[in-house]
């Protein structure tokens, strides 16, 4: 036991740290953030944030690898720095590309550049679990909801047919989010 808490005691900074990371993964995981979202919008935000990504890590490896050339006493390690470099940061892709999208769509809203009404056709009531399932004729094709908007859509007294004013915002980066019922 007491060796236990020696080791607690020794590397309590770095489980903080991890403690900490996890919690922001699942706080701004795109999948917390989605529900906010039309699924063509979040899938198409999601796209771009992956490039903006891959560019980011591009660069680091540029970085590295300007580093690795410019420092002589490296140049001995660089075909195993360089896998590592590329193994370390395929990993950072992997981990972190759902909690970069959900950050981006998190700053997204977190600014209003805008507000757009869009009318939606109520296709199916659900009295019981207090939803509807919405969709909408955009320009492009048709547009259904997540279950979480469809629910705070609900309202009492809504029939198939019926038309449902949503309300969206522009955010930041220009894409919409869901705002409320009107």
């Amino acid at each position: 036991m007491n060796k236990v808490l020696q080791w607690l005691r020794k590397y309590r900074g770095a489980i903080i740290a991890w403690l900490v990371l996890c919690c922001l993964v699942m706080l701004f995981s795109s999948y917390t953030q989605e529900k906010y979202y039309l699924q063509k919008d979040a899938d198409l935000f999601e796209k771009n944030a992956n490039m903006v990504l891959a560019v980011i890590e591009a660069a680091l490896f540029c970085a590295i690898l300007v580093y690795v050339f410019i420092k002589k006493e490296t140049r001995n390690i660089t075909a195993g720095g360089l896998v590592y470099a590329v193994i370390s940061l395929a990993g950072f892709f992997l981990f972190f590309h759902d909690t970069f999208d959900g950050m981006g769509l998190f700053i997204n809203r977190q600014f209003n550049k805008g507000v757009s009404t869009k009318t939606f056709v109520v296709v199916a009531v659900s009295d019981s679990s207090k939803s509807v399932d919405l969709f909408y004729h955009g320009k492009e094709k048709e547009h259904w909801v997540n279950e979480w908007v469809e629910e705070q859509a609900y309202r009492p007294g809504l029939h198939q047919r019926d038309s449902l004013h949503l309300r969206f915002a522009k955010g930041l980066f220009g894409v919409e989010y869901f705002d409320g019922v009107e």
